[in-house]
């Protein structure tokens, strides 16, 4: 009779901490932390390397329409670590989009130096179109707010204070390209 009260004491026992720990898995599963999703590097891509001597940010505007009418929604960002050193500033464009116009904003730190540029490269799905040196101004014109130097593919800010925005818009040239890259 001893052994059958033991046996049911520990089965019993057995059971109740089984479904304690079962429960404490649950709960600690359901207050865990979310992982980060690590972000890939896209298919489609802007890359420009540049010299630009002060920490800023880069901004590219596209649409999808073929008009120049961007908007925030419409846009990448990168943060850039000043150096004399020529760097790869890298736009990863989300996927889906189908750029028909795209806009560069070169920083908006007004008291940044002289910014040479030596290749842009954009890349859809492993086609590429680049652009080496000075030719990039043959694609993009600046604003009043750049100063652009053709025989040193330099641009040089010229606005300070509150109304600096540095621009590079897309010449009529660029479009063929794009179209090229996206029908290929």
């Amino acid at each position: 009779m001893k052994t059958k009260i033991f046996t049911f004491l520990v089965l019993t026992s057995f059971i109740v901490l089984s479904c304690k720990i079962d429960k404490e898995n649950k709960e600690e599963n359901n207050n865990s932390v979310p992982q980060k999703e690590v972000q890939k590097d896209s298919e489609v891509k802007i890359v420009i390397e540049a010299i630009v001597p002060k920490d800023d940010v880069f901004q590219i505007y596209y649409t999808e329409d073929g008009s120049p009418n961007c908007t925030e929604e419409q846009s990448v960002k990168a943060e850039i670590k000043g150096s004399e050193e020529p760097q790869k500033i890298t736009f990863n464009i989300p996927e889906e989009v189908v750029m028909t116009y795209l806009r560069i904003d070169p920083g908006q730190n007004p008291d940044q130096g002289i910014m040479k540029f030596s290749r842009f490269t954009y890349e859809y799905f492993g086609k590429k179109f680049e652009i080496i040196g000075s030719d990039f101004f043959l694609y993009f014109s600046p604003t009043e707010h750049l100063k652009m130097d053709f025989n040193s593919a330099t641009l040089t800010p010229t606005g300070k204070g509150e109304n600096y925005d540095p621009v590079l818009y897309a010449q009529p040239p660029f479009a063929p390209e794009l179209e090229k890259i996206l029908v290929q």
